[in-house]
């Protein structure tokens, strides 16, 4: 994550970015620069001309050995950074100070008609995971309670009828890990098309990596933990 450059006397030059604005720049333009790359590599291949191949491999390289240094140095200085950009959710994110969930922002079932807290803590630490867990289990007694007292008469559920051939249904509710996606496609009155599941674990396991930084080996167990992942939900 340093670049490292021979300078005088053999000795290696660490460079850092200088500010936000120079490292937001290089961001953009290592955007353009390996969309560039990518477009150029499959029109090469397609003509077979892998003088181009070459071209627009050369172009990216540049931006991905000197770019690292000043993102580095960015995420070191601005965490919120590795959290937004790595997509986090759930209770990993509102223990790092991201105050998001599903139930209040998009509220689905009976949520938009019942009282409740998102609990939100600053650190992103172990602790604060932790907290997180423990505020929302009362959290959830509190819901339960509201959610029987205020229960309505009438059936339980109802049929859902036949599905519309080749229209796309998207569902989003709030899972104790985090937001879950469901994008579905019918072909036929019964029968699936296309299904996608996009679990919470699939965006968290990368900020996983982030969080063990300069911590010892002993310390992994719990950090680990403390995110619980899904090993199976990072494959859906």
């Amino acid at each position: 994550m340093r670049l490292v450059r021979p300078g005088g006397g053999g000795e290696g030059e660490v460079r850092h970015g200088a500010s936000l604005r120079q490292a937001v720049w290089i961001i953009v333009v290592a955007d353009v620069t390996m969309s560039l790359d990518n477009v150029l590599a499959v029109a090469a291949a397609a003509h077979g001309d892998f003088l181009l191949v070459a071209v627009g491999i050369a172009l990216s390289l540049p931006i991905v050995v000197w770019g690292s240094g000043f993102l580095a140095r960015l995420m070191a200085h601005h965490a919120w950074i590795i959290w937004i950009g790595g997509g986090v959710l759930g209770y990993v994110a509102r223990a790092s100070g991201l105050d998001a969930d599903v139930r209040r922002d998009h509220p689905f079932a009976a949520y938009g008609e019942l009282d409740f807290e998102v609990p939100v803590f600053q650190t992103g630490d172990v602790e604060a995971r932790t907290r997180v867990r423990v505020e929302e289990a009362r959290e959830s007694v509190r819901l339960i309670g509201q959610a029987v007292a205020r229960m309505p008469q009438g059936s339980l559920r109802s049929p859902l009828g036949p599905l519309p051939p080749f229209e796309p249904a998207f569902g989003l509710v709030e899972g104790w890990r985090g937001a879950i996606i469901h994008w579905i496609m019918a072909d036929a009155p019964d029968r699936l098309y296309r299904v996608k599941i996009m679990d919470p674990s699939f965006l968290n396991w990368r900020p996983l990596s982030y969080a063990l930084l300069k911590n010892i080996v002993p310390d992994f167990p719990l950090c680990n933990k403390s995110f619980n992942q899904s090993y199976s939900g990072n494959d859906l």
